[in-house]
């Protein structure tokens, strides 16, 4: 590990860019995070790999999910961009409604008032 260089991790660079598939460079990054979380810990070297196996399986399977949650949440912003564009428009013409009625009140007020 220690005298790993560039050539060593070239997919990371030909990888990071298909949704879904984790690069070396994150599954060593990810490996590094398990493997300094179980240093606290009284476990065998063999117990930590295994535990570290357990959970890149765990973590490949969600990365794998990766380009589904971000059609899903895609599609939820465009749905919620929708209801507010929805929304908004109502608003406007609330607005011009209120505006209206306030300058015919007023200009109702005043004749009245000029009427005396």
């Amino acid at each position: 590990m220690l005298e790993a260089d560039f050539y060593d991790c070239q997919d990371c660079l030909r990888s990071r860019d298909v949704p879904g598939v984790p690069s070396t460079g994150e599954t060593i990054d990810f490996a590094l995070e398990i493997a300094l979380e179980l240093s606290d810990q009284k476990i065998t070297a063999e117990q930590a790999a295994e535990e570290i196996c357990r959970r890149a399986a765990a973590w490949k399977a969600w990365k794998a999910g990766e380009p589904e949650r971000r059609e899903a949440t895609r599609e939820k912003q465009e749905t919620t961009q929708a209801a507010l564009g929805a929304a908004n428009d109502k608003i406007f013409w609330w607005r011009v409604y209120c505006a209206a009625s306030s300058f015919l009140a007023a200009v109702i007020f005043f004749l009245a008032i000029s009427m005396r």
